[in-house]
C-alpha cells in the first residue's frame, strides 16, 4: 500500500515534499541533495533532472508548497473579516486565518517552521516569501486596521502594531509545547485567542490609535 502511494506521488512530488520537509527542519545550506534524494528513494540526477539544482528545488518547495498555503490563509482572513472592520474583528480573524485555515496540521508546521530558517538564514527563498506570501497578507490587515482605527493607510504606528500583531500569532504558532512545559498545561486555541485580543487591542487603543 505505501509503495503504491509513492508511485502515486511521483518523484518530483516526492522530493517536493521531502526537501520541504529537510530544509524546515534543518534550514537550506544543512540539507545536502544526497540526503533529499536518499530520503526520496531515487538518484542525485533527479534533482537536476527536475528542477536544475538544489537552489532550484528548494524555490520550488517555496512556490509550489509554501506560497499557495500562504494564498489559503489571506483568503481565510479576508472570509473571516467582518464588515464594517472592528479591531477586535481584524485581531480574531487574523489569527484564525493563521490558527484555523483548511491546512493540515504538519504542513501548518512546515510552513512556520520555514518561514523562520529563512528568516534565520536569508537567502533567494526570502523576497519570494515576502513579496508573494507575506507582504499581500499585510497589506490585507493593514488596510483592515486603518479603517478600523479610523487612521490613514501608511502610518507608521498602524504598520508597526500590522508587525506586532503578526509576530505574536507567529510566535505563539511555532511555541505551543514550550507554553505547555511553561504552565504545566496546553493552552486551547480558544485561551490564546482571549489573550491575543487583551493583549493587542490594549496596544490598539493606547499607543497605535494615539
Amino acid at each position: 500500500m505505501f509503495d503504491s502511494l509513492l508511485l502515486m506521488e511521483g518523484v518530483r512530488g516526492r522530493l517536493l515534499r521531502i526537501a520541504e520537509e529537510l530544509f524546515a527542519l534543518k534550514g537550506f545550506r544543512q540539507v545536502s541533495v544526497r540526503e533529499i534524494t536518499r530520503r526520496a528513494g531515487c538518484n542525485v540526477a533527479a534533482v537536476n533532472y527536475h528542477f536544475g539544482s538544489k537552489q532550484g528545488l528548494y524555490l520550488a518547495v517555496i512556490k509550489e508548497r509554501w506560497l499557495p498555503r500562504a494564498q489559503k490563509v489571506r483568503e481565510e482572513f479576508a472570509r473571516r473579516l467582518l464588515q464594517p472592520p472592528t479591531p477586535e474583528g481584524v485581531v480574531v480573524a487574523l489569527a484564525e486565518a493563521f490558527w484555523l485555515a483548511p491546512i493540515p496540521e504538519k504542513e501548518r508546521w512546515l510552513h512556520r517552521r520555514l518561514l523562520f530558517q529563512e528568516m534565520a538564514q536569508p537567502g533567494e527563498g526570502l523576497p519570494l516569501m515576502l513579496e508573494e506570501g507575506l507582504f499581500p497578507l499585510y497589506h490585507q490587515v493593514e488596510k483592515a486596521l486603518s479603517q478600523a482605527l479610523g487612521k490613514e493607510v501608511g502610518s507608521e504606528r498602524i504598520r508597526l502594531c500590522v508587525f506586532s500583531l503578526l509576530a505574536q500569532i507567529l510566535h505563539f504558532g511555532l511555541i505551543r509545547p514550550l507554553l505547555k512545559e511553561l504552565l504545566g498545561r496546553e493552552l486551547s486555541l480558544e485561551e490564546l485567542l482571549e489573550h491575543l485580543k487583551g493583549f493587542s487591542l490594549k496596544g490598539f487603543g493606547g499607543w497605535c490609535a494615539s
